[in-house]
C-alpha cells in the first residue's frame, strides 16, 4: 500500500510503523500499520468544501465524489457488518446531512437504507445517526464496492 502513494509522490519512502492497540476490559488485540502523507495545498479545495468554521459539513456538492471506490473506502473506514446489513458512521452529521447522504446513495447507486438514531451512551451521543444498508440491497452493494475492497476488509460487507 505504501508503495502506491510514495510512486506518486504522496510519501516518503520510510517504512510503515507497526501499532498495536488493546481495548479495555477486552482480550482482543488490534494490529495496523501507519505512516505519514505530504500535506499539499492542492488539495485545500477539498477541505473548503467539507469543512466550514472547523466543522464536517456534508453538501450537495457531495454527490459528484460518491462512486463505487468512494463508497468502498468509506466501508473500509467506517462502515461495519451488522445482522444483515452494512452499518456506516455519520454521527458526526446532522439528520438533514445524512438524509442527503442516504438520498444520494439510492439516487447514485440504487442502495436502500435506513437511518438510525445511535443510543445514548454518552452526553454527546445525542442527535447522532447512521446510515443502514439493509439487507435487501446487500448483493448490490457487494457488487458496487467488493472490487476496491481490501481482501482483509470484506468482513465489513459481511464476506
Amino acid at each position: 500500500m505504501i508503495f502506491f502513494f510514495f510512486t506518486r509522490g504522496y510519501c516518503s519512502n520510510l517504512k510503515p510503523r507497526l501499532y498495536i492497540r488493546r481495548l479495555k476490559n477486552a482480550d482482543k488485540i488490534y494490529t495496523g500499520y501507519e505512516f505519514n502523507t505530504y500535506t499539499f495545498t492542492s488539495f485545500d479545495w477539498i477541505h473548503k468544501l467539507f469543512y466550514h468554521n472547523g466543522k464536517k459539513v456534508i453538501n450537495e456538492e457531495i454527490e459528484n465524489y460518491i462512486t463505487p471506490l468512494s463508497l468502498a473506502v468509506w466501508i473500509m473506514d467506517d462502515g461495519g457488518w451488522v445482522k444483515h446489513g452494512v452499518r456506516i458512521s455519520t454521527n458526526a452529521f446532522t439528520y438533514n446531512e445524512v438524509q442527503l447522504l442516504t438520498l444520494i446513495l439510492f439516487r447514485k447507486l440504487g442502495l436502500i437504507t435506513s437511518i438510525q438514531k445511535l443510543t445514548k451512551v454518552y452526553e454527546e451521543d445525542m442527535d447522532k445517526y447512521t446510515i443502514y444498508v439493509k439487507s435487501s440491497s446487500i448483493s448490490l452493494l457487494r457488487k458496487i464496492v467488493q472490487p476496491y475492497i481490501r481482501p482483509s476488509m470484506l468482513y465489513k460487507i459481511g464476506l
